[in-house]
């Protein structure tokens, strides 16, 4: 029953600045448009660490981008850091929209596929940038349709470095959605070991166990 502006025409409506701090800011401009706007102050972006900062801009204009996290602003992995690709999969519908969102972690950084119709939503790819000289840990959170999730994360060479599926999110005796459990291990720095304490090569904090 709720009852929405769908949007304006008509030779009546003003178009007009809709910023508060411009010199011409039109307080009763029927639709906004802020590339109108003027002001006294050259307007950009002021933060050094952005990757759209001026030098020429006198007050910033809240327009800074950021590159995302692991990259540089021209899309490259920032120093130190690999490429990776994280490939979600799902039966056919994505993982996002349902009562309790799934998601996979990794690098701090969590992935999820937007739902779509049937059939529509069964593979989508990230890139991403992780640091390989460590041991990452990849994390799902459970949700909704669980059983219909999968993962794959290689190199740029292709070597799958992680698989896994939803069914990892069973990881607690009572699973409840929004459960966060280890789906596996990957990276230089991961410790493969004994991890039987009778042994004589026993690892105590050795990352993955390997008893052969």
């Amino acid at each position: 029953g709720d009852v929405c502006s769908a949007g304006l025409f008509g030779d009546g409506c003003v178009t007009a600045c809709g910023d508060a701090a411009a010199n011409n800011y039109v307080a009763d401009a029927d639709i906004i448009d802020n590339t109108l706007c003027t002001y006294d102050l050259v307007q950009g972006c002021t933060d050094q660490a952005a990757c759209n900062y001026s030098a020429d801009a006198e007050e910033d204009d809240n327009s800074c981008t950021y590159a995302a996290t692991g990259f540089n602003c021209d899309g490259t992995c920032a120093s130190g850091l690999s490429a990776i690709t994280i490939t979600l999969m799902d039966s056919g519908d994505g993982w996002e929209g349902y009562s309790s969102t799934p998601y996979l972690t990794v690098g701090g950084v969590d992935y999820t596929m937007p739902q779509g119709s049937w059939g529509s939503m069964t593979t989508m790819d990230f890139a991403a940038c992780v640091d390989m000289s460590v041991c990452q840990e990849v994390f799902y959170t459970i949700g909704t349709y669980y059983g219909e999730n999968s993962w794959s994360i290689s190199d740029a060479d292709g070597n799958v470095l992680n698989t896994g599926d939803g069914y990892v999110g069973l990881c607690n005796e009572s699973p409840a959605y929004g459960d966060v459990c280890s789906a596996g291990l990957f990276g230089d720095g991961c410790v493969t070991g004994c991890g039987d304490a009778a042994a004589n090569n026993y690892i105590a904090d050795a990352d993955i166990i390997d008893n052969t």
